[in-house]
């Protein structure tokens, strides 16, 4: 029969490992963030609209379906910072406005 009881020594790992993992989480959805957003400098197109299907095959946002609507931000990343910092207007939580 197993011993009753809390076990405190199992807990430490995960106790441990989760400010390592919402790090992880953290960066994970800035590079896809950018992965998804920033295009600069802006590649040529013949129109928008190649513009727009261009960067959706390029970026890979078609598979396993196309998303409806995208924003491409033509702005290097220090200036897309910027506005998350001390750029924009505060707003509310992680909300700025430039």
């Amino acid at each position: 029969m197993a011993p009753r009881g809390s076990h405190p020594a199992l807990l430490l790992p995960l106790v441990l490992l989760t400010p390592g993992l919402a790090q992880l989480s953290e960066g994970t959805s800035y590079s896809h963030f950018l992965s998804q957003h920033i295009e600069f400098p802006k590649s040529s197109a013949s129109s928008d609209q190649n513009y727009c299907k261009l960067m959706m095959q390029h970026r890979d946002l078609t598979h396993p379906f196309c998303i409806t609507s995208n924003t491409f931000i033509q702005a290097p990343t220090n200036q897309v910072q910027g506005v998350c910092s001390s750029g924009g207007k505060w707003v509310c939580d992680n909300i700025y406005n430039s």
